[in-house]
């Protein structure tokens, strides 16, 4: 219970920084429409960037807590440190992981023209510090740790076996890559202004592909090699992003 709790809140003190950021990208790629109705409702700016903080702080504090316990049920959770031979691995999958998502930009970038637009933006300091702290650990915390372990827990209550099987990690490690496929769709509508079966394709493809990439990190070295895959793909590609773009 106390490593659970340690482990719990230095998550979310690292979940409040990532809430704050993306409260501060978020705004910025708001239309002018939206800000002058977001601070007619919140005062000010401040005031939208510490809302976003306290929810992202609240919500991995408490999937932070309940994730570790059923990890450690299952007997996921191994201790929080980092192995050379694992990281070695995990690293080298990363970098060919991180040049495949930078593809993106060329490849779907030419198909659909709002990706090329979103692309042509740039990005900004906050968006690169949001998606290496809120995109690679603090969705780590709630995507794979609390939601996958968690379907794996009530499968393995349901199958009254103490220890979780390969094939029931798969499943549950397959149905969270689409839900965090799925919750990115309302993202793509706000950005894209539509969804189309190519748009759709392009959302489960990034996001559904690289969420099953960072489950079997979680799954075979454990939850601290995920974060560290999904934040080294987002500098690897945003880095070869801010080179070639």
């Amino acid at each position: 219970m106390k490593k659970a709790l340690t482990f719990s809140l230095i998550m979310t003190l690292i979940g409040a920084v990532g809430g704050y950021l993306v409260g501060m990208y978020t705004f910025a790629y708001y239309t002018e429409e939206m800000r002058s109705l977001i601070l007619s409702q919140v005062g000010s700016r401040e005031t939208f960037y510490l809302m976003t903080m306290a929810q992202s702080a609240v919500y991995v504090l408490i999937t932070a807590f309940l994730g570790y316990l059923m990890s450690a049920g299952l007997g996921l959770m191994r201790p929080f440190r980092f192995e050379k031979d694992q990281l070695g691995k995990v690293l080298i999958m990363t970098l060919i992981a991180g040049l495949l998502f930078f593809l993106d930009a060329p490849v779907f970038g030419r198909l659909i023209p709002e990706v090329a637009a979103e692309y042509e933006k740039g990005i900004s300091l906050p968006y690169f510090l949001a998606s290496l702290t809120y995109g690679g650990i603090c969705e780590e915390v709630l995507l794979r740790l609390f939601f996958m372990t968690a379907i794996a827990f009530v499968i393995s209550l349901i199958q009254r076996k103490k220890r979780v099987s390969d094939r029931v990690l798969v499943i549950a490690n397959i149905v969270a890559a689409l839900v965090f496929a799925a919750g990115h769709l309302p993202t793509t509508l706000s950005l894209f202004g539509r969804l189309d079966a190519l748009i759709i394709a392009r959302c489960f493809l990034l996001n559904g592909a690289f969420g099953y990439f960072f489950g079997y990190c979680y799954i075979r070295y454990g939850i601290q090699y995920a974060m560290v895959a999904h934040m080294g793909i987002h500098f690897v590609s945003k880095v070869l992003l801010m080179i070639f773009f």
